[in-house]
């Protein structure tokens, strides 16, 4: 895939976009993606026609907005060895998150084959599993949005894992700010990368 320049708008628009479709896609079975289209293409309609403003007003976590904004973005193709999920994400343990997608993949693979006792909730198990049987529809159409690396696994959590004396997390080319969930079931598959929108940090683009 040929790597474009983007906008903080389009990063927005895709975190909020898979944000809402989460309520369609878990009652996906039966309605067939026919009808997941039609959900996908009115969302998508519907925020390409709001304001920034408007869109501003859906992102919640405004340390997530703030980051948002202040980066320059790219829509591209990335590796899951080059990125890191959220610490814990979803209530992991977080020695099942340290490493990157694929690693996170295998030792949550190890927990389903209950060959870990490392906890991981039933409810994610059923996320995961879940969008396995639609990641051909999901796939393109939601692209994982990620910072730099260590924007989230350094700087808000290794930061208090250091103090705390806790497991720190390696840090990779990117931390996926959105995504977290499907990157893991997309790696449970033997998929290796995934369409993303990346962000850099302004002052590193020539």
């Amino acid at each position: 895939m040929r790597i474009k320049k983007s906008t903080a708008r389009d990063a927005k628009t895709y975190f909020i976009l898979a944000n809402t479709f989460k309520k369609t896609a878990k009652n996906h079975e039966g309605v067939g993606f026919r009808k997941l289209e039609r959900e996908y293409g009115q969302i998508l309609k519907e925020l390409n026609e709001s304001t920034g403003e408007e869109l501003n007003k859906k992102i919640k976590d405004k340390i997530r907005l703030k980051r948002y904004d202040s980066m320059n973005w790219i829509y591209g193709q990335q590796e899951f060895s080059n990125m890191g999920v959220w610490p814990k994400m979803k209530g992991l343990d977080i020695l099942l998150t340290t490493g990157n997608v694929i690693e996170t993949a295998e030792r949550v693979k190890r927990v389903l084959d209950e060959r870990s006792s490392l906890y991981a909730p039933k409810r994610l198990i059923k996320q995961i599993q879940s969008i396995k049987k639609i990641s051909e529809f999901i796939y393109e159409k939601f692209p994982l949005i990620l910072f730099p690396g260590g924007e989230i696994r350094e700087k808000d959590y290794n930061t208090w894992a250091r103090k705390n004396n806790q497991p720190l997390c390696s840090i990779f080319d990117f931390d996926i700010d959105d995504g977290c969930t499907r990157a893991v079931a997309y790696a449970l598959k033997d998929i290796k990368q995934s369409p993303v929108y990346f962000g850099e940090y302004k002052n590193r683009i020539k």
